[in-house]
């Protein structure tokens, strides 16, 4: 179950790659001869720029699936004491995601062979090196992005809606074991 998360994972936060390339290649999801008897039929114009909307769709289904696969995954608790150090690295992501869009905007517009290729060659990184955690939808639903390291000498990734700005205020009852150096926290902050 934890690869099949992953994978979901993976493809909801690289598929801003796809639509930022649809985007900019100036393709829609109407934009063909059904196109033209919508707009017949329902007098709107420009119905093509409203399915980019459409696009925006793609990641948050996955993003959804994602989360729904959440459950499935083993659950784990951060006691009282437990982290010694805590540093907000939100921030820390942003840069390389920002690199997925700059290669999606130098791709020729309608180059869909390359656009693919390319792609899958990015999910593949992205899945194997586990960077996937990293989600600017995530962002938006409040999350937050954390490393942390225990009393034991380890350096976790922890992901939660919750603001922490000091170690010991990490303490947490159900957290989501995604492997064994990240986990993330689905419960709302008390505030």
């Amino acid at each position: 179950m934890n690869g099949l998360f992953r994978f979901f994972l993976a493809i909801s936060s690289t598929s801003l790659f796809i639509v930022i390339f649809l985007i900019k290649s100036k393709c829609y999801i109407f934009e063909s001869n059904f196109y033209f008897y919508l707009d017949n039929f329902f007098k709107i114009n420009n119905i093509e720029q409203y399915s980019l909307v459409g696009f925006i769709s793609i990641p948050l289904l996955f993003l959804a699936i994602s989360m729904k696969l959440l459950e499935k995954l083993s659950k784990d608790r951060i006691k009282e004491g437990e982290i010694i150090e805590i540093e907000n690295s939100t921030n820390n992501f942003l840069p390389s995601y920002l690199g997925y869009f700059f290669v999606a905007l130098s791709i020729s517009d309608n180059d869909f062979l390359t656009m693919s290729i390319i792609y899958f060659i990015i999910v593949l990184f992205v899945f194997y090196s586990q960077t996937n955690y990293f989600n600017p939808f995530l962002l938006i639903l409040g999350y937050k992005f954390y490393k942390i390291k225990t009393k034991g000498g380890l350096s976790l990734l922890l992901i939660s809606k919750k603001e922490f700005k000091k170690s010991d205020e990490v303490i947490i009852e159900k957290v989501y074991r995604i492997n064994n150096s990240t986990y993330i926290d689905t419960q709302k902050s008390e505030v």
